[in-house]
């Protein structure tokens, strides 16, 4: 039954947080690559404002568990968003 559980695609949301100076470009490369590396688009939505330090990149997704650890894994190894990990 967990198997099963895993591969139930459902809506899934994660939130990165970005330097303001990176956080449109990395929005517009993360909307790239997690449609061709993952077959399915992703929303992506950079909130905040542009005076901000920092500014939320939000990631709505619809996939399994499985996927969604996978591309959050993916987006963690291959971005850098100019803060600390601890400031995520």
């Amino acid at each position: 039954m967990t198997d099963n559980m895993n591969q139930l695609k459902k809506p899934q949301d994660i939130v990165f947080w970005a330097k303001t100076d990176y956080a449109n470009m990395v929005a517009i490369n993360m909307r790239k690559d997690i449609a061709k590396n993952f077959g399915m688009p992703a929303e992506i939505e950079v909130g905040g404002f542009p005076g901000d330090e920092t500014r939320p990149i939000r990631v709505h997704y619809f996939g399994s568990d499985a996927e969604f650890h996978s591309m959050t894994k993916y987006i963690n190894g291959h971005y850098s968003f100019g803060v600390d990990r601890g400031e995520q």
